[in-house]
């Protein structure tokens, strides 16, 4: 009897269990739908590996995707690593932009629960203006993509392009403001706060991968 073997009938004694498999297969397909997966064949083999990872029996499986929405190249080429569960954010950040989480982890660092951007300032651009673009998007995207908000605060923005060394304080507010090709927006002044959009997304998968790749 193999371990897949010995590990079933336990399993299917216990109410717990029962539960267990059913959030394990909530999870799963709630994971592959954020991948925005239609093969059939590729959503097929993705959902069973992430149902059998999340129930401990193999580990996080990594695939090809063959129809990810990709801006600008090929990633759909690429293998994918999915998330490694709830908590990871990393993971989150990865699956929502559809990048490997080797690129992700060159540009986010996760402490204390929260996301921070850990590119070097001199792969951000030397204008203040388009740095401040950049460092928004990085901010927002990798924040809501790993689940932490859906709108995120300018304040919080603000505050890593100042610790870039980027902050234009006359112009940072008609420059985030400008960013409506990215940006959705609630507030004014002070309470303002962006939601990315889901072509805003594709936007920041392509900045990620650039900054990771070394090109700004």
């Amino acid at each position: 009897m193999d371990r897949h073997e010995r590990s079933w009938p336990a399993m299917n004694h216990h109410a717990s269990d029962a539960d267990a498999i059913r959030s394990a297969a909530e999870s799963a397909l709630h994971d592959v739908d954020t991948l925005e997966i239609t093969e059939p064949l590729d959503r097929a083999v993705l959902l069973g590996g992430i149902f059998l990872a999340r129930l401990g029996i193999v580990g996080m499986p990594t695939v090809p995707i063959q129809n990810a929405h990709q801006p600008g190249d090929a990633r759909n080429q690429l293998g994918f690593t999915p998330p490694r569960g709830e908590g990871d954010l990393i993971g989150k950040i990865a699956a929502r932009l559809q990048l490997d989480r080797n690129v992700v982890d060159q540009v986010y660092r996760v402490t204390d629960d929260t996301v921070n951007v850990i590119v070097s300032p001199r792969r951000l651009s030397p204008s203040k203006a388009t740095a401040t673009r950049q460092l928004a998007q990085l901010v927002a995207g990798g924040r809501q993509a790993a689940d932490i908000e859906e709108w995120t605060d300018a304040g919080i923005i603000r505050q890593v392009v100042s610790d870039f060394g980027r902050y234009d304080s006359p112009n940072f507010a008609s420059t985030i403001a400008s960013m409506d090709e990215v940006f959705l927006f609630s507030g004014k002044g002070q309470s303002r706060t962006v939601k990315v959009s889901r072509p805003g997304m594709e936007t920041i998968s392509a900045l990620v991968r650039n900054l990771a790749e070394g090109a700004s």
